[in-house]
């Protein structure tokens, strides 16, 4: 492989220095993925970690890094991405990126191409950091590196060898490491890089080239330089100067890959994150999230679904924890259904709950004063059948709080324990005062991960908890269907298939389902609040279950179940300045879920109806 002497190397050291390759007799057959593929990839990053402390996980995860930022000559911050599929190259682990470079050395890739290169001094001498790629065969792309050189001469390089800037590294005032691959074939892309921007300066520019970023390095106080490319309708997302905790949740909100990150001191002081993220979530998922995101404000929010017995399909925040309100009255409902499968309780049996005399017929005011004391003057005797009934399908907080009763809170989370459900705690009565006796008077909480565990423990296969039969039947009739959602995709895929409306109505009335949301609305803290309502609201909407889709085996039929849920949990803000009516962001959230739980079963409602 041609590579430039020392000799050619001499005459540019005015304005920077030049390292490349000649042009191969083939062109590379695929892009670089790493930075413009949106393609389901496993990753990760460490933000600040040793180099055997990388390597180690590198190795064991079979990552590559595919970006590097010096923090000291012995630590580093890097991006990886697992070396499989799309991103499969022929380096990985501790091959993938190389330290303590000179530039003679850096010249010296034989095979290898740099991927992203970062200057600093070990020892008073200059090195380089590197992420690399194999650069043979059909993987081979035609590039340039220069260092140290001004903003004219990159761009008489770029303009004179057709070139585009992959990766720019601000080294003194107005001199930059940057690396150029050929901007042909299938590197061919729109692109711009600039110094100096300010946030919003890049926004502009960002909007006006319909683009968007794949590098951004500090240049100054509160100024950046920025490589960005064309857009192509991918989802993706920037923060300039992100907290190590804002990084963390915007990937963990947004579910997409870091594909750049750059620790630096603002000019606070304080440590902040230049970062990029490039959407990675499969297309159903994009649609859930798209779905719920214009929704949730600033709010967080999750979507899941699993096959049961099977794969998971689609995460988002699955393993957030959230205030769940009516969504874990399902964890009330199976610990009493365990004990009716375990012969020590009955369907049948009486179990008594309180009406509130100040408010008798409101399902959602438990029978308490405003000290906590329970009010017993309005007592009804009921079944355990029918107040699981009203619990689950009507969400009655009385009822729910007989259960509480009659079960306790510590049966109740032993329950929780037993199925699995480790992200999950019942600290308080649902729906009522917390003066109430014998609660926490804390937030309880809930993950979609355990809601999915809690029904998959009753339809899986191997061991059911409530057996195959008329314990299993009834811990789903006596709660809703959760159905409505899907029955207008049943239609809509029928359509497509070319499936009859008496076919899609036939599918429609074999599918089963048991379903429980939940909501709280409460004053946020810091709100300005009065009769009219609240400046700010601490809203939670919430839902899951479990779906049985009816196939067709063998002029039979089977069912593919899934278990499924959503969540919003956070503060909205109800209007500009002290406007106090939430009421339309509020109505917003349960449309959302809906369209969610739609986007995550489409496919699989025609996979099934496919077989009709």
């Amino acid at each position: 492989m041609h590579r430039s002497t020392a000799a050619a190397l001499v005459g540019v050291v005015i304005a920077g220095t030049v390292l490349g390759t000649a042009a191969p007799a083939a062109a590379a057959a695929v892009p670089d993925p790493e930075r413009y593929s949106v393609e389901p990839a496993g990753w990760g990053w460490k933000f600040s970690a040793d180099k055997a402390t990388i390597n180690a996980w590198a190795d064991r995860n079979d990552m590559r890094i595919t970006d590097v930022e010096v923090l000291t000559p012995s630590t580093f911050t890097v991006v990886m991405v697992r070396n499989a599929g799309v991103f499969k190259r022929g380096l990985s682990g501790t091959q993938s990126w190389t330290t303590d470079l000179t530039e003679g050395q850096l010249v010296e890739l034989p095979g290898n191409r740099p991927l992203d290169i970062e200057r600093y001094t070990s020892d008073g001498q200059t090195r380089f950091a590197a992420a690399l790629v194999d650069n043979s065969g059909a993987n081979h792309h035609d590039y340039k590196i220069y260092l140290n050189s001004t903003k004219s001469y990159i761009d008489g390089k770029v303009a004179s060898w057709n070139g585009r800037v992959t990766d720019i590294d601000p080294t003194t005032p107005e001199r930059f490491d940057t690396i150029l691959l050929k901007n042909a074939g299938v590197d061919a892309m729109p692109t711009w890089w600039y110094p100096a921007q300010t946030a919003e300066q890049i926004g502009k520019l960002l909007e006006t080239n319909k683009a968007r970023l794949v590098d951004i390095e500090p240049d100054g106080k509160d100024t950046f330089t920025v490589v960005m490319v064309a857009a192509k309708g991918e989802y993706w997302w920037w923060h300039p100067a992100a907290t190590q905790q804002q990084v963390l949740d915007l990937q963990a909100q947004n579910g997409m890959r870091i594909i750049h990150l750059k620790r630096y001191t603002a000019g606070t002081g304080d440590t902040r994150y230049a970062v990029i993220y490039l959407d990675t979530l499969d297309p159903a998922s994009v649609q859930a999230r798209q779905a719920m995101w214009p929704a949730a404000g600033d709010a967080a929010f999750g979507f899941y679904l699993k096959r049961v017995d099977g794969a998971v399909y689609n995460s988002l925040q699955a393993d957030k924890t959230f205030e769940p309100a009516s969504m874990l009255k399902a964890l009330h409902h199976i610990t009493a259904m365990l004990a009716v499968h375990d012969g020590n309780m009955a369907l049948a049996a009486g179990v008594s709950w309180y009406r509130n005399p100040n408010d008798p017929d409101n399902k959602d005011v438990c029978a308490y004063d405003d000290n906590g004391a329970a009010l017993t003057s309005l007592p009804v005797a009921d079944t355990l059948s029918m107040v699981l009934q009203g619990m689950m399908q009507v969400s009655d907080n009385r009822k729910t709080d007989a259960i509480y009763d009659f079960f306790g809170p510590a049966a109740i989370n032993q329950t929780a324990a037993t199925l699995g459900m480790t992200g999950t705690t019942l600290n308080h009565r649902i729906g009522c005062t917390w003066k109430a006796p014998g609660q926490v008077a804390a937030a309880n909480e809930l993950t979609l991960t355990d809601e999915g565990r809690l029904f998959e423990s009753v339809y899986r296969a191997n061991n059911p908890v409530l057996g195959t039969g008329a314990d299993r039947d009834a811990f789903a009739a006596l709660m809703s269907s959760g159905l409505g959602s899907f029955l207008p995709v049943v239609d809509e895929e029928a359509a497509k298939l070319g499936k009859s409306a008496a076919v899609a109505q036939a599918f429609k009335d074999a599918m089963r389902g048991a379903y429980k949301n939940g909501g709280y609305v409460n004053g946020a803290p810091n709100a300005a609040c009065d009769d009219t309502g609240c400046t700010a609201l601490l809203m939670r909407s919430t839902g899951g279950g479990a779906v049985s889709l009816p196939v067709k085996q063998n002029n039979t039929t089977a069912y593919r179940t899934f278990v499924y849920g959503a969540f919003f949990d956070g503060v909205w803000d109800c209007g500009p300045g002290d406007d106090k009516n939430c009421g339309p962001e509020w109505d917003a959230l349960g449309p959302a879920r809906g369209a969610a739980y739609q986007a995550m079963l489409r496919a699989h409602i025609n996979a099934a109806l496919s077989t009709w």
